[in-house]
């Protein structure tokens, strides 16, 4: 099998509506695996799992001495699956992947986990691993040979994205922490993702923003210190 874990945790299906709750759907090939989710036991697979508090949740599924892990998301409202695959040991091997944000890691169309497990365990033999952040618009793809028993690594490097930084009647800024000069600031080369935006001005005082670029499209920020 070549898939170790199918989380579909994005776009769940709607649970009772206004529920402030979530529920978790946890299966395995083959099934009759023990679930557990944030260590606690939840018997064999298949098993679903209502009132969980949203937020992330690390799961695990084990059999025989195998064990794959996955964290999942869990909103509310809504139902999340994990679909995780056991193949014989004999016959698999790790992966680690290391990025700056959270991306999901498909197969053939398939999802396969996230980044935020600290371990995928995938059959042995290569794979084309495909890494996507739909929220930043980043997709990238990864060649990998996968030897049984053994650990492969892979570290994403993200884009560079552009930022475009205003305000009014103007600011010093810093961007995670580092000067970036004073506004307007025009075509910032930053990575892709989340960066805390400091303006500061010595009569008006300062502000924080937390600004998201994305890839493909400048990102364009800008604050009025007078309110």
């Amino acid at each position: 099998m070549q898939s170790e874990m199918d989380a579909a945790s994005r776009g769940g299906r709607s649970a009772a509506a206004g529920s402030s709750e979530g529920r978790l759907v946890v299966q395995s090939e083959p099934a009759g695996a023990e679930a557990l989710v944030d260590g606690r036991r939840y018997g064999r697979t298949p098993v679903t799992l209502t009132s969980l508090v949203p937020g992330e949740h690390r799961v695990v599924v084990r059999l025989n001495g195998r064990q794959v892990e996955q964290v999942v998301r869990i909103e509310a409202g809504s139902t999340a699956s994990v679909v995780a695959s056991l193949p014989a040991g004999s016959n698999a091997g790790r992966l680690a992947v290391s990025s700056p944000v959270a991306l999901d890691i498909l197969e053939n169309g398939v999802l396969l986990g996230t980044t935020r497990s600290p371990e995928l365990l995938l059959a042995a033999g290569p794979h084309s691993l495909r890494f996507v952040n739909d929220a930043l618009g980043f997709a990238h793809v990864e060649q990998v040979e996968i030897v049984p028993a053994k650990l492969a690594q892979i570290e994403v490097h993200l884009p560079q994205g552009r930022l475009n930084v205003n305000a009014l009647p103007w600011a010093e800024v810093t961007i995670d922490g580092k000067p970036a000069g004073e506004t307007p600031l025009g075509d910032l080369a930053l990575p892709i993702g989340t960066h805390e935006i400091l303006f500061r001005h010595p009569q008006l005082g300062e502000k924080t923003v937390s600004g998201v670029i994305k890839a493909g499209s400048p990102a364009r920020i800008s604050v009025d210190m007078r309110k």
